[in-house]
């Protein structure tokens, strides 16, 4: 799947994917610690052409001649604030594909709430280790999850991407997909 969306977007292109953990791994290590979000995001950080950022528990992987770019800062600049990883594909101009998912699965919308700010995200409120790169283990502060619901109901996103036209739905093998431009999911939130 890594291999046809490569294919799919060029060399001049980049590819992100999510290689979250969500704070399942005692200290986070970007060269050994899995993500848990399924095998195609966990096969692509593993690739040798990828670069992995550096955050507790939402680390992001990309593929591409930018891969260093948006990988950088991360873990100063927090999970979803416009500077960074995923900041960066939403307000540069990038795309979300979702497989056999919804866009509610998306972390990207966070990245809206966050500019709002809606209030119940809080990006430094936890502590977490991680290894640097010098092999050091450090302290850091990373995500404190959701102290309750967020006040923005989720389960009108789709539903207002479609009838805005804003999102494409297809296949990807047996998987339903949909594609929508990032900075178009960031409006509708």
């Amino acid at each position: 799947v890594v291999d046809a969306l490569l294919g799919a977007i060029g060399r001049r292109g980049n590819l992100m994917m999510p290689s979250f953990n969500h704070g399942a791994g005692s200290v986070f290590n970007p060269l050994t610690t899995p993500c848990t979000n399924g095998a195609i995001p966990d096969a692509m950080w593993r690739r040798p052409e990828a670069v992995r950022s550096l955050h507790p528990t939402h680390p992001v992987a990309v593929i591409g001649p930018r891969a260093e770019e948006f990988c950088r800062d991360h873990l100063e600049v927090g999970i979803w604030e416009q500077d960074s990883p995923i900041g960066r594909l939403v307000h540069g101009g990038g795309y979300i594909l979702s497989l056999g998912v919804k866009h509610d699965s998306s972390t990207a919308y966070h990245v809206a709430e966050v500019s709002v700010p809606c209030g119940c995200l809080d990006a430094f409120g936890n502590p977490y280790q991680v290894v640097g790169e010098d092999g050091q283990v450090q302290q850091v502060s990373g995500l404190a999850w959701r102290a309750g619901n967020c006040p923005v109901a989720l389960e009108k996103m789709d539903q207002t991407l479609d009838r805005r036209q804003l999102q494409r739905h297809g296949k990807i093998g047996a998987a339903d997909a949909q594609l929508v431009l990032a900075m178009d999911l960031w409006k509708v939130r």
